[in-house]
């Protein structure tokens, strides 16, 4: 009964992640996605961190810079547009010296911006597995790194701008 509601439920202006309207910090959806990469001749399967109708591209890239400051490095994933930027050998989450590398990412989409993170470990073992055991701190983690303010958005820009 409950599908049956929703097919016959008025359509309403969303776009093609569901969202009605741009979050200002926040998101509709956390969803963990499986994404093909293809290295020299090797297929990889990783897992990435997805939040959904997200108001800023940069909501997770600035907020990474402002608490561990500048990236380690940068790659064009979708040539030309925006770089993903990668941290390395960063101490992640409190209260916990393991340390991590993070990819991070995004999309305009029809309404707002899809923003995703991979994360590894120092083995570059995939922490956003089933099986990791530490999926939970790091969803929890960059939750609340994408509900938290911009406060130095100037000396992020600046760097970002070099990569261009």
């Amino acid at each position: 009964m409950l599908l049956l509601a929703f097919a016959c439920a008025p359509k309403q202006n969303l776009s093609e992640d569901g969202c009605r309207k741009s979050l200002k910090n926040d998101f509709s959806s956390l969803v963990i996605e499986q994404v093909q990469s293809v290295v020299e001749e090797d297929t990889l399967y990783l897992n990435q961190m997805a939040f959904k109708c997200v108001d800023s591209f940069f909501r997770i890239k600035k907020n990474m810079f402002e608490k561990f400051g500048m990236w380690s490095d940068n790659v064009c994933i979708e040539c030309p547009g925006h770089n993903a930027l990668i941290w390395e050998n960063i101490e992640l989450l409190p209260n916990n010296d393991k340390k991590f590398y993070v990819v991070t990412h995004g999309e305009r989409k029809q309404i707002g911006f899809s923003l995703w993170v991979q994360v590894f470990d120092e083995e570059l073992n995939d922490m956003l597995a089933n099986d990791s055991p530490y999926i939970k701190e790091l969803m929890d983690f960059f939750s609340d790194l994408v509900r938290s303010q911009v406060n130095n958005r100037k000396a992020f820009q600046k760097e970002y701008r070099k990569i261009y």
